[in-house]
């Protein structure tokens, strides 16, 4: 799954458009200390993180143009269908 997003508060309108700026790899624990969209799934009945040794996540950020995009692998074992 991956979510995307603009933290408008992080938004700087004269850097935003800088192809020099890159993007930083931030640690996923950092998600606890900023605002981020709710995810809602229709008609699932469960929803789980794969167990693996190492949870596969990854939180990247476009410095200036407040971009957040956060990837994450999840397994969906049901749909109910009508």
């Amino acid at each position: 799954m991956k979510v995307e997003w603009i933290d408008w508060k992080l938004f700087n309108p004269l850097d935003a458009y800088n192809p020099q700026k890159k993007r930083l790899i931030l640690n996923p624990a950092f998600l606890e200390k900023i605002w981020k969209p709710d995810v809602f799934f229709y008609e699932i009945v469960e929803v789980k993180e794969p167990s693996l040794m190492a949870k596969h996540r990854t939180l990247l950020f476009s410095p200036g143009s407040g971009y957040f995009s956060y990837s994450l692998r999840l397994v969906i074992s049901k749909l109910t269908r009508d």
